[in-house]
């Protein structure tokens, strides 16, 4: 092993530590679960530890991927176990005046920290498909790790923890097939891993079985624009829709063997939907509002300032006024049996889809920020980053400057995450936490132009700098090659 390959070797070693740090040294707390989601994934965990979870005829409320991966480490650790068992049994008596009722195990926090640095690990992947180049490697896994989501929700009981690594896995599996021209097992061995991702995405939220039906569609248009690779494209395609029923097809068999429904969930969907349509009550100044409240951490204030507090309150998701905790939604289901509920709350949207179409684009907005500190980034003069304009601006000018292969990377890192952004501002509320998917095209689009400004400043210093002028980079970090290698 050489210096330079050390150097990079200690370097990418340097980020997966600055991961485990923040997760484990600045996020951790031994508080109790801050909310009522985590609650359900810990009684399913539960229920499945124990023995009860598949064969109960109750509603399936959700999918068992995370809960079936919180049970597994209740096996691997008594202690785990019994931290989980005291919080699903002492849920209502838990609070912040006797947090200490469970006494914590960290087992927990150290497996998701590492499903975190899979995150991490594919973030550096996706930045060298980007570039061909260790550097855009480094700075794609920097600004995913000063992003901060991986490490902060490594802390708690969400199955975003599995969403992390699958559907980061998902979309450097998409750029790699879209990027590269291989030998046909290649191909079929890398999209058979995407579609087991892919079922395993959809096993963790119901959501991502959109993409099962979206992905072939695509593959058919890109089948017109590719045509020297259509045998390729169509049997990448095909195999990543059959891996991915393989891994989804056992639950719905499942469902319809212990409660008579085909499908993964059967309240999942009407119960997020119903919180949905309550926002289709938004005002004109409310819609306009959201955009500030939706926007940066002083929105809300300026917000206030504006339209009042009136206006602003049902837009805070915590408010006892916000939208979510209305009865316009839920009111429609009253009454309805469970396989109707759908049905019913799917014509109210259709008998009023354009006010729907339009409270779904400041929520798709809400999505894409998030509205907290960085660890790595706080707060400055009381100003957090606007992601959600970073990720923009940032795709906005890699398509405009970058090499075709910058441009294809990064479109199809995009895609995925960009769909399940629009579905979850049609069909849910819509929190940031729903879309951490969007982290690795953002840790690339990010990147791309840091690593322009980088290469362009050192090879202005090489005209001023004497001695510069007669040393010689590796020819992947060329001046002469600062977006990338062509194809």
């Amino acid at each position: 092993m050489n210096w330079n390959t050390l150097f990079h070797v200690l370097v990418f070693a340097s980020l997966l530590s600055g991961h485990v740090y923040t997760a484990v040294g600045v996020h951790h707390t031994h508080l109790p679960p801050k909310d009522s989601d985590e609650y359900y994934y810990i009684d399913a965990a539960v229920s499945i530890f124990q023995g009860s979870y598949f064969s109960s005829p109750q509603p399936v409320e959700i999918v068992p991927l995370y809960p079936f991966w919180l049970s597994t480490l209740m096996h691997i650790s008594p202690a785990f176990a019994n931290f989980l068992e005291c919080l699903d049994e002492n849920q209502q008596a838990i609070g912040p005046e006797n947090e200490a009722i469970c006494r914590s195990s960290d087992l927990g926090l150290y497996a998701q920290t590492l499903l975190g640095a899979v995150g991490i690990g594919l973030a550096w992947l996706a930045g060298w498909l980007a570039a061909g180049r260790f550097t855009m490697a480094h700075l794609s896994a920097f600004v995913a790790l000063v992003v901060d989501d991986y490490a902060f929700y490594n802390t708690e009981f969400h199955n975003e923890n599995l969403v992390i690594p699958l559907f980061a896995g998902v979309n450097v599996c998409l750029a790699w097939l879209v990027l590269r021209k291989e030998r046909k097992w290649r191909t079929v061995a890398v999209a058979v891993g995407c579609g087991v991702m892919l079922g395993g995405l959809i096993l963790t939220r119901p959501p991502y079985e959109y993409l099962l039906t979206i992905l072939p569609c695509m593959a058919l248009v890109y089948l017109f624009q590719g045509r020297s690779r259509r045998r390729e494209i169509a049997v990448a395609a095909t195999c990543i829709v059959i891996a991915a029923m393989l891994v989804v097809t056992p639950w719905i068999v499942r469902n319809y063997m212990v409660r008579g429904f085909v499908g993964l969930t059967e309240t999942y969907a009407p119960a997020i939907l119903s919180q949905r349509i309550n926002y289709n009550a938004m005002t004109r100044e409310q819609w306009t509002a959201a955009w500030l409240v939706w926007s940066f951490g002083r929105g809300r204030i300026l917000a206030t300032e504006l339209f009042g507090s009136e206006t602003v309150a049902p837009l805070i998701y915590f408010h006892s006024e916000s939208f979510e905790r209305q009865r316009t939604g839920p009111e429609l289901l009253a009454g309805v049996a469970p396989k109707d509920q759908l049905g019913v709350l799917a014509a109210h949207v259709w008998s009023d889809l354009p006010k729907h179409l339009v409270v779904s684009v400041p929520l798709a907005w809400r999505g894409m920020n998030k509205f907290r500190p960085s660890a790595w980034v706080p707060k400055v003069y009381g100003i957090i980053p606007i992601w959600g304009v970073i990720l923009l601006v940032g795709i906005f000018v890699s398509l405009v400057r970058g090499t075709r292969r910058n441009r294809i990377v990064l479109l199809a890192l995009t895609f995925c995450p960009i769909v399940i952004l629009a579905i979850h501002a049609l069909v849910s509320v819509n929190i940031p936490r729903y879309n951490i998917g969007l982290v690795t095209p953002l840790s690339v689009a990010a990147a791309l132009p840091i690593a322009w400004v980088i290469d362009g400043t050192w090879s202005r210093l090489r005209r001023w700098i004497p001695w510069t002028r007669s040393q010689q980079s590796e020819p992947p970090d060329t001046p002469h090659d600062t977006r990338g290698h062509q194809e």
